[in-house]
């Protein structure tokens, strides 16, 4: 009998001929967030086996990897239905009511899953008189799979956040805020595989060190969904609000601050090998995240742009954070680069051709160079 813990994948099962790759960066990410080293994890037939147990922290960390659909402490025993039984007895022990799960893959051996099933309820039975079995709401629920390593018990089951293992997908940018939207929408797309480190667009003097505080801590917080610490890059940005306030229409400056973003982010992420950037955006939200905004803000930005939030509503938003652990965070009473240079009157609606304008009245490439030459990282 070996006690192990049992892993469970979704979405990677569905992968076809490039299942091993997506398994193999799931391993690695199980090896990297719980400290054990490749021999003591195994893969066989969709189950991942991790045999090292010691950490009591294990479970936790478990519960944060992508890609882990559920998982089960448990133990595996040769594919004997004495020692199936033998370990189920010792599983099953402290319930009042209890239910079986079988499963048997290996067409070979020479129960069938009914008469393992029958046989061994009536075995447990005879064995602990005070259980009785209840399909509904049992207090135990003992699932069993016959395998071709074994047969594999157990009775407790944790859920995982599923998605695909962070790193698969590649590697993006987040531009962030310190706020609610944008740590959650950098949470969504590291489960979709991404990994993820921060852009932070810091006002100082006008902003002071407790905002930039916030993004850190949020992605210290986001660290523990990775298999690596989330790096930060701090932008100063207070030179192209204060050109941008001195130059340009009052009701465009929030659009300006984010095409500036988006244009400094694109270049820091080509610079460094990034795939894409993230924002918090969530269509009609705020004035700049109407769909003609948005438009503008994008204007001849060229990497991708992606926006997890897209569709969500506010108070979705406000309890994945909660879940996630940002959310206490975020609401830190520190104002950011935007709110402290917001117009009175943005505007909803803009067109291209007031952006084009805008920048025309701009040292633009002299200010993104500017900001590009003092990131601190």
């Amino acid at each position: 009998m070996k006690e192990v813990i049992i892993i469970r994948y979704d979405e990677i099962g569905l992968k076809g001929a490039n299942r091993p790759i997506f398994v193999e960066k799931l391993l690695e990410n199980i090896g990297a967030a719980t400290g054990v080293p490749q021999k003591y994890l195994s893969h066989n037939r969709g189950r991942i086996y991790l045999t090292n147990l010691h950490d009591p922290g294990v479970v936790q960390k478990l519960q944060r990897i992508f890609g882990i659909s559920s998982f089960s402490p448990g133990v595996i025993v040769e594919k004997k239905y004495e020692a199936i039984r033998e370990a189920a007895e010792m599983l099953i022990k402290g319930g009042a009511t209890f239910k079986l799960e079988v499963t048997r893959i290996d067409k070979k051996f020479p129960l069938s899953s009914q008469e393992i099933k029958n046989k061994l309820g009536d075995d447990l039975r005879a064995a602990f008189p005070q259980l009785s079995v209840d399909v509904h709401n049992p207090d135990i629920l003992l699932e069993i799979e016959v395998r071709d390593e074994g047969a594999v018990l157990s009775c407790e089951r944790h859920g995982g956040p599923s998605g695909l293992p962070v790193g698969i997908s590649g590697r993006a940018l987040a531009l962030v805020s310190g706020g609610i939207d944008s740590p959650v929408a950098a949470w969504y797309a590291m489960r979709r595989g991404l990994a993820v480190d921060f852009i932070y667009f810091h006002s100082a003097p006008y902003t002071g060190e407790k905002a930039k505080e916030k993004v850190v801590r949020e992605a210290e917080v986001l660290s523990g969904w990775s298999s690596k610490p989330v790096q930060n890059y701090v932008v100063p940005f207070a030179a192209v609000q204060e050109m941008i306030r001195a130059r340009c229409p009052e009701k465009l400056w929030t659009l300006l601050h984010r095409h500036f973003m988006h244009r400094i982010g694109e270049r820091l992420a080509r610079e460094n090998k990034y795939s894409a950037l993230i924002t918090g955006d969530n269509l009609g939200q705020v004035a700049s995240q109407t769909i003609n905004n948005i438009a503008v803000i994008d204007h001849e930005i060229e990497i991708p742009i992606l926006r997890p939030l897209v569709g969500f509503i506010k108070l979705e938003i406000i309890e994945r954070a909660k879940e996630i652990g940002t959310f206490e965070i975020s609401i830190w009473p520190y104002e950011d680069c935007c709110t402290l240079f917001a117009p009175k009157s943005p505007a909803t609606n803009a067109r291209i051709h007031e952006l084009e304008r805008a920048l025309e009245t701009l040292e633009t490439d002299a200010l993104i160079e500017g900001a590009l030459a003092n990131i601190i990282a």
